[in-house]
């Protein structure tokens, strides 16, 4: 039932309870309405039902860790390796850097920051990506449980994964660099079976 307090002269504070969250901290949506006590119970009885069918948007003080502890929390169809893998992958790389910011205070630049400063510390591309591929399902599920509006990470950049590959010289340069009887019978020859035969040929001769 929605708390519904007099503040003066046609204005009321309306408190309408939402949960607990990961803390056990009770939420609360508060408004003042302007007007009459109908009025706030009118706006009261409608947060109620956004409540109660999941469309109404929680208080703006969770955290990232909130979100993260939830998420995982309720991670479903997961092998208990991955779920620790995902764990150790917030613990070690998010959680320290934006763990305590509040969720409606994050922004893009957020998290293109921390991952500039991942990379400063030796952490592959590879896995700062996985980690942003994280957060961004652990913020889609926070918009399927109304608790944001939008999600802060959508629009951030993960770092590109560098390809090292090996750089194979071309045929001209190897056998610039080969002596005369390698190139000789690398040009009859392709493959250890025509090489065996004409080495036979050879000891014959």
């Amino acid at each position: 039932m929605a708390q519904i307090i007099k503040r003066g002269d046609d204005r009321f504070l309306v408190k309408v309870f939402l949960g607990r969250d990961a803390r056990g901290k009770r939420l609360y949506h508060c408004k003042t309405i302007t007007g009459t006590k109908k009025d706030a119970d009118k706006y009261a009885r409608g947060k109620e039902h956004a409540r109660d069918t999941g469309t109404l948007l929680k208080p703006l003080n969770l955290t990232l860790n909130d979100l993260l502890d939830q998420w995982l929390k309720r991670k479903r169809g997961l092998r208990e390796s991955t779920k620790i893998h995902y764990d150790n992958l917030m613990r070690l790389y998010v959680r320290p850097h934006l763990g305590d910011m509040k969720l409606t205070a994050l922004m893009p630049l957020d998290f293109e920051d921390l991952y500039i400063k991942l990379e400063k510390q030796g952490l592959s591309g590879r896995t700062i990506r996985h980690a942003h591929a994280r957060l961004k399902t652990a913020f889609n599920q926070a918009l399927k449980w109304g608790l944001l509006g939008h999600s802060p990470i959508a629009q951030a950049t993960a770092p590109q994964i560098v390809k090292h590959e090996m750089d194979y010289p071309s045929r001209k340069r190897r056998n610039a660099f080969s002596p005369p009887a390698v190139r000789t019978r690398g040009a009859c020859c392709s493959g250890s079976r025509c090489s065996r035969v004409c080495d036979r040929k050879s000891i014959a001769a």
